[in-house]
């Protein structure tokens, strides 16, 4: 009775100070404590709930720091739980909460809604899309798509995509996310190639201010055979830098890359990178975004196994890449080392033989073993900031 006391004459107190006082209070205050403050009044509700406090809070929110989010191979062992934020502390990598599978939440909606007995999504694979001021991006089956934001246990289902496909013409159905900052929304880019047939991309988007998808598939405009053929926006294929996605393109179907296509996500239209002119022929292997630049990697077979790394300092410029590492890795079988992320301090995370991670240095080259979970492999991993974003969508799905 005591403390029920002491909270309400708490909560009357800060009632009666200003409203601005209020809002620059309420700026200062963690993700959780913010929800709990929603709970109890209206006025102060309806503040958390603006916009304006949501951009404010994100943007004062980045710049105290960021997290990485990690998903984990998918097993019946950790099908409620795939997801983890941790703390990327320079001496240490501290779990800092392990996050529910949103699909879980949506079955039970989607139980709710129909009487018929559909397909249980929350144990299906998931892909992760990618990640955004809070956001994460997350396919299941092709077709269905959430934009989960797990700090505030809210996601939106985007509308089943109006773009089909033939199976029989062996169809790759990519997504990719990223965000408008001209007119605050974000969105997903969707687009269905075929590896054989006469059939080119179609390519479609979602606007979460809009909610609905629309088609683009007549404002392709990049030359050559097709700018989504083979592997577009296929995990590790692709990066959001500077308000735009990124990946390469093949003319021809042969394994070297001769450009690079972008899309701006605020225009929505295509464009395209000239190669470094020192790749010459060789293989590409994967497209990144490091910090806040285009970051490339190579694989080269030889007597060893080498991976370089290379940074493009000033977007759009060929080059200025540059070589930030290059190893070389002796008697080592398939599968080989593969790029996960990147922390904060700059290190490269690399994934190699049985779901060991490794952590490479890059201005010493040298390499540590990289302990999250002795006994969990993961399969994804990407910068996090909580945020608020999605608060004010009416129709945000809680759990």
């Amino acid at each position: 009775m005591l403390a029920k006391t002491k909270k309400l004459k708490t909560a009357t107190s800060m009632e009666a100070l200003p409203e601005e006082i209020i809002h620059v209070i309420f700026l200062r205050l963690p993700i959780k404590s913010l929800l709990k403050c929603t709970a109890v009044c209206k006025t102060w509700n309806s503040i958390i709930s603006t916009s304006s406090f949501i951009d404010t809070h994100l943007h004062l929110n980045c710049r105290d720091g960021q997290l990485l989010l990690l998903q984990a191979f998918s097993s019946p062992a950790n099908r409620r739980e795939p997801f983890s934020l941790h703390r990327d502390n320079p001496n240490s990598f501290d779990e800092y909460t392990k996050l529910r599978n949103p699909f879980l939440a949506y079955d039970r909606t989607q139980a709710a809604i129909s009487k018929k007995r559909s397909i249980a999504l929350g144990s299906e694979p998931i892909n992760v899309v990618g990640t955004c001021n809070g956001l994460v991006c997350l396919v299941a089956r092709d077709f269905t798509v959430l934009i989960w934001n797990p700090s505030i246990r809210k996601f939106v289902v985007l509308a089943r995509p109006s773009v089909t496909f033939i199976t029989d013409d062996n169809p790759r159905i990519s997504y990719a996310f990223g965000y408008d900052s001209s007119t605050n929304d974000y969105k997903v880019l969707r687009t269905v190639s075929y590896v054989r047939g006469a059939r080119s991309c179609e390519v479609e988007i979602w606007s979460l201010a809009r909610g609905s998808w629309k088609s683009l598939t007549a404002s392709i405009v990049i030359p050559g055979d097709n700018p989504c053929y083979p592997k577009a926006f296929l995990r590790g294929t692709h990066a959001f830098v500077n308000g735009a996605l990124h990946w390469f393109h093949q003319y021809k179907m042969i394994n070297y890359h001769d450009s690079i296509v972008s899309f701006d996500i605020s225009s929505e239209s295509f464009g395209e990178m000239t190669m470094p002119a020192f790749w010459g022929n060789r293989e590409i292997c994967l497209i990144s975004r490091y910090r806040d630049s285009l970051a490339f990697f190579e694989q080269e077979f030889t007597d060893v196994f080498r991976l370089s790394m290379w940074v493009m300092e000033e977007y759009g410029v060929a080059n200025s890449c540059t070589n930030i590492f290059t190893m070389d890795f002796h008697h080592i079988t398939y599968p080989y080392p593969r790029p996960l992320w990147f922390r904060n301090s700059g290190d490269v995370v690399l994934e190699c033989i049985q779901g060991v991670l490794k952590s490479v240095d890059s201005k010493t080259k040298s390499t540590t073993d990289f302990r999250i979970n002795e006994y969990v492999c993961y399969d994804f991993m990407d910068y996090f900031v909580e945020s608020l974003v999605l608060l004010d969508k009416t129709n945000a799905i809680s759990y």
